[in-house]
C-alpha cells in the first residue's frame, strides 16, 4: 500500500515538473518567438519608441538625454530586444543609456546620430550579431563594458572627442580586427581589451603615448599597447598620394591624393602621357599606415624599345655563338667515329683474309685416302 502511495506521489511530482517547464518555455521547440510590433513613451524622458515586426526594425523619436535602465529588464522595449535587428535613433537624442541594447541578439550593425554624446554602460553587450557600428564624431565618453561580448564586430572607431573610455569596453570581442582609438583618453582602464585575440591594427592618438595602462587592459588580446601605432590624425583617415614623375625626378603629372579609412582598399588609374609609359599602369593595395606615397615613373617608349630589342638581341647572338661551337665538336666527333668505323672494318676485312689462306693451307696438307 506505501508503495502505492509513494509511485502516486512520484508521478504527480514528475507531472507538476512537466507542465511547469513546458509553461516556461513557452514552446516545444524552446527558441523565442519574435515579438509582435508595439511601442510606446520612455518614462522620464521626451522619446518614444516603436517597434516594426515586419522590418524588424526599433525606432526611437524624440530628443534629450535617453535614461539610464537600473537593469535590461527595465528597458521599455525589454520585450522585443531578441527580435530587434535594426535599431534607428533620430537626430536630437543625446545619449544612449545604461542597458539600453542590451543582450539583442540579431542586432547587426546600428548608427548613431551626431547628437549623441555619451554611451552608457552595457549599452550594447552582448549584441552577438553585431558586425559594425557608427560612432559620431561628438562622442565624448564610453561606459563601462559597453561593447563587451559583441563576438561578431570586426572594426571599432573612437573618435578624438571621446576624453573616457570605461572598464572592459571592448572585451570578449574576439572577431575585433582593427581598433582607431582617436580619443584623447587619460588611461586604459582595466580588462578594455580582454581577449580580443583577433586584433591586427592598434592604433591610437599620439595624445595617447605615455598615459596610464592598467595592467590586465590587454589581457588575452592578440596585441599590446607596446605594439601600438601612433597618429596625429584627429579623424583616423590615413593620407594617400601618387606622384607621377619622368625617370630624372621631374613632375608629369598633378599627383593624386586621397584621405582614406585605415585598413580600406585603394586603385588608382595612372594617366596616359603621350610617347611615354608607367612603370605602374595601375596603383592599389590597401592603407596600413597613415602616410602612404607612392611614386609612378614615366620612361620614353622608343627608348624602352630599343632596350627591350637589345636585350633580346644579346640572347639571340650568344644562342648562335652556342649553336656554332656545337655544331663544330658534333662534326669532329662524327669525322672520329667515321674514321674509327673504317679502321676497324678494314682490320676486320684484313682478318678474315688471313684466315681463309690458312684454312686453304690446312686442307692441302691433308694425307690422302688409299
Amino acid at each position: 500500500m506505501k508503495k502505492k502511495i509513494f509511485r502516486a506521489v512520484a508521478s504527480l511530482v514528475l507531472m507538476c515538473i512537466l507542465a511547469v517547464s513546458m509553461a516556461s518555455c513557452g514552446n516545444t521547440s524552446g527558441s523565442v518567438p519574435d515579438a509582435e510590433s508595439a511601442s510606446g513613451a520612455v518614462d522620464g524622458a521626451s522619446i518614444n519608441w516603436n517597434y516594426d515586426e515586419k522590418s524588424k526594425t526599433l525606432t526611437l523619436t524624440g530628443t534629450g538625454a535617453m535614461p539610464n535602465f537600473e537593469s535590461s529588464e527595465k528597458v521599455s522595449w525589454y520585450a522585443v530586444r531578441h527580435s530587434v535587428e535594426k535599431i534607428s535613433v533620430a537626430a536630437g537624442i543625446t545619449s544612449i543609456g545604461d542597458y539600453a541594447f542590451y543582450y539583442s541578439p540579431k542586432l547587426s550593425e546600428i548608427s548613431i546620430p551626431a547628437s549623441v554624446t555619451a554611451i552608457g554602460k552595457l549599452a550594447f553587450a552582448f549584441c552577438s550579431s553585431l558586425k559594425a557600428v557608427t560612432i559620431p564624431e561628438g562622442l565624448t565618453s564610453v561606459g563601462d563594458s559597453a561593447f563587451e561580448g559583441c563576438i561578431a564586430l570586426e572594426g571599432i572607431y573612437v573618435p578624438a572627442a571621446v576624453t573616457s573610455l570605461g572598464e572592459r569596453a571592448f572585451a570578449h570581442c574576439s572577431a575585433l580586427k582593427t581598433a582607431i582609438i582617436m580619443g584623447h583618453i587619460s588611461e586604459i582602464k582595466a580588462l578594455t581589451f580582454k581577449g580580443c585575440r583577433a586584433v591586427e591594427t592598434l592604433c591610437f592618438n599620439t595624445a595617447a603615448q605615455g598615459i596610464s595602462v592598467a595592467e590586465n587592459a590587454f589581457e588575452g588580446c592578440s596585441k599590446t599597447f607596446a605594439a601600438a601605432e601612433f597618429t596625429e590624425s584627429q579623424s583616423g583617415m590615413a593620407n594617400l598620394t601618387v606622384n607621377y614623375v619622368y625617370a630624372d625626378g621631374t613632375k608629369a603629372a598633378d599627383s593624386y591624393t586621397a584621405e582614406l579609412a585605415y585598413g580600406s582598399s585603394y586603385s588608382v588609374v595612372s594617366p596616359e602621357i603621350g610617347g611615354y609609359k608607367a612603370n605602374f599602369l595601375t596603383v592599389s593595395g590597401a592603407i596600413s599606415k597613415f602616410t602612404t606615397v607612392v611614386d609612378v615613373t614615366y620612361t620614353p617608349i622608343e627608348a624602352e624599345t630599343s632596350a627591350e630589342t637589345e636585350a633580346d638581341t644579346q640572347p639571340m647572338e650568344e644562342e648562335k655563338e652556342k649553336t656554332t661551337v656545337g655544331t663544330v665538336i658534333a662534326i669532329v666527333i662524327l669525322v672520329i667515329v667515321i674514321a674509327a668505323i673504317a679502321v676497324l672494318a678494314v682490320f676486320m676485312i684484313r682478318s678474315d683474309k688471313k684466315d681463309q689462306k690458312g684454312t686453304v693451307r690446312n686442307q692441302g696438307n691433308k694425307p690422302k685416302k688409299k
